[in-house]
């Protein structure tokens, strides 16, 4: 059974499909854990909980594609089994949902690291809100246009439905964080101009900028070859691309999430290093003490003279009665002395 030229160009399309794929996945799979390892240590449960959903939802997104693929095989030469559009219609539906839910995770954890730098400005969270309802609203349109009527609409239009959104919310999260890093260089910098080397939470702010910057960048790239939907091999490029976005984006979120992670975990080590000893201060010593230590110390250093003899007394009270006694009997001497003459 012989196979054709078009067969073998479009196995090894899917090959390339499926391993780009499970390429990114195992990014992702060694982020979350090393996300997972730092975040257990922080005991955040809500945290951990976003970076098991996104994981969990590419793993099921990697295994559906994959099926979809596989269960497409036979009708190279059998097209027409029996319940296979049922099958793939099914796989459909798991491979849209996953990803779309990827989607609305990762911007919401975008516009939560946002959300964290601006505590205290209304404004900043009100347009941080409107994106994230925004980026969800897309994701569940476009759910519904692919399951209930995917020809009604052009494939340009119902992929601008979630790209849309998405590209605003991470063009304008990124935004806030590049602004909070010049308000920081600004404000804190300023104040220490000895200080030449970056401080560790400008170079977090400074990556979560790079690398929403590249991340903005890759799905413009996205929505242009949407718009363009040129056919031939570039449309297999595409395919090959847009394979991976679901995996890009747990990639960005959890990546996001494990350098707070390491950030917090640094600063709770040298708190921890800091403070661990504390503060003992030397209890007060009071009079008498003070008297009887002076007493003893002195009472081993001094010396007496008797007759002649020089000595050293036990102690200060010995020492003091005996030379006032020394020094009233020669006073008495003297003027007995005086009488007398």
């Amino acid at each position: 059974m012989s196979v054709n030229a078009s067969e073998v160009h479009t196995l090894q399309i899917v090959i390339m499909q499926m391993g780009v794929g499970f390429l990114f996945y195992g990014m992702q799979a060694a982020l979350s854990g090393a996300a997972v390892t730092f975040m257990a240590d922080i005991r955040s449960g809500l945290v951990i909980a976003a970076v098991a959903g996104l994981f969990i939802s590419s793993t099921i997104e990697v295994v559906a594609n994959m099926a979809f693929y596989v269960a497409q095989y036979p009708t190279f030469r059998y097209p027409s089994i029996p319940g296979l559009e049922l099958l793939l219609t099914r796989l459909n539906v798991v491979i849209v949902v996953a990803s779309r839910f990827n989607y609305v995770v990762s911007d919401t954890v975008v516009a939560w690291r946002a959300w964290v730098l601006w505590p205290e400005h209304l404004a900043v969270k009100v347009v941080l809100s409107l994106c994230i309802f925004c980026s969800f609203a897309g994701a569940v349109a476009n759910c519904v246009i692919e399951l209930r009527a995917p020809v009604a609409l052009p494939d340009t239009f119902r992929s601008f439905i979630y790209t849309i959104p998405v590209l605003f919310t991470n063009v304008v999260a990124t935004s806030l964080v590049g602004v909070r890093v010049w308000y920081y260089r600004r404000d804190v910098k300023g104040w220490m101009e000895q200080m030449t080397r970056r401080t560790r939470a400008e170079k977090i702010l400074l990556l979560l900028v790079e690398v929403g910057l590249i991340y903005c960048l890759l799905w413009v790239v996205y929505i242009v070859m949407k718009a363009i939907d040129n056919p031939g091999n570039s449309r297999y490029a595409f395919g090959v691309l847009g394979n991976t976005y679901h995996s890009l984006t747990g990639i960005y979120a959890t990546f996001i999430i494990l350098a707070v992670a390491m950030q917090r975990s640094t600063t709770e080590t040298l708190r921890e290093t800091k403070f661990s000893q504390a503060l003992r201060f030397a209890e007060p010593v009071s009079a008498q003490d003070q008297t009887t230590e002076l007493d003893a110390s002195v009472g081993t250093s001094l010396t007496y003279i008797h007759d002649g003899q020089r000595g050293e007394s036990s102690t200060a009270g010995q020492s003091l009665q005996e030379e006032e006694y020394l020094r009233s009997r020669d006073v008495s001497r003297t003027d007995r002395c005086n009488v007398h003459e």
